[in-house]
């Protein structure tokens, strides 16, 4: 798979005019071409030699962005987790719609989580995990960890204000992400299924606080 962007560096390269690119442009370029890389030799058949080459970059320059091959797994990963919203909760508990926030909350998550991309990167990880363990450990620390501490905030802003029971244990949103992705996860891995649409993920959502809605939110 050739990368547009890195092979119009590259064709702008062989023509004189190198191009003056600011560091954000220069990891997004190095990005693109280890994510190619990856999904199309693997992570282990890939070298730091293979993705200065998609870029059309030298090694120094790709030591100077990123200076390991775990190190660049670890951005893909985390880059996705930037993409979540704030899902502000307004100070007081004026108007504030706790099923609403809760949803968009659980909503951005799997969109997160359950997109495409996401989930090649997780089938990489489960594919080649026994040759590196450091991917599991990439995945779930900067991955489902991270996804995770998001949830827990909203959950806890929302007790804070009272709008959930007080009986509702602090494993809340663990409980609800894990409801709401059902098998999808599983069965986009072993290739039975597509990743679910955003209009997917909200039915998902809705039918999963219909069925424990009177449990969870104060009256």
């Amino acid at each position: 798979m050739r990368c547009p962007v890195t092979h119009a560096v590259f064709q702008r390269r062989k023509s004189g005019r190198p191009p003056v690119l600011s560091e954000e442009e220069r990891r997004r370029i190095i990005l693109a071409a280890a994510e190619a890389a990856f999904f199309e030799q693997g992570y282990g058949a890939t070298s730091m030699d293979d993705v200065a080459r998609r870029c059309a970059m030298s090694k120094k320059t790709l030591y100077r962005s990123f200076a390991t091959k775990e190190s660049l797994f670890q951005e893909l990963i985390g880059t996705a987790l930037r993409s979540l919203p704030d899902v502000g909760l307004p100070p007081g508990e004026q108007s504030l719609d706790a099923r609403k926030a809760l949803a968009e909350a659980l909503r951005s998550m799997l969109e997160m989580l359950l997109h495409p991309r996401q989930l090649a990167l997780a089938r990489l990880v489960v594919s080649e995990s026994a040759q590196a363990p450091e991917l599991a450990a990439t995945l779930h620390e900067q991955g489902l960890e991270r996804s995770q501490h998001y949830l827990d905030g909203v959950v806890a802003g929302l007790r804070s204000k009272g709008l959930l029971r007080p009986e509702t244990g602090e494993e809340l949103g663990v409980f609800l992400l894990d409801a709401s992705i059902g098998d999808w996860a599983f069965m986009f891995l072993i290739g039975r299924v597509e990743a679910p649409s955003p209009e997917q993920i909200a039915e998902r959502v809705e039918r999963v606080l219909d069925m424990f809605g009177r449990a969870i939110f104060s009256e």
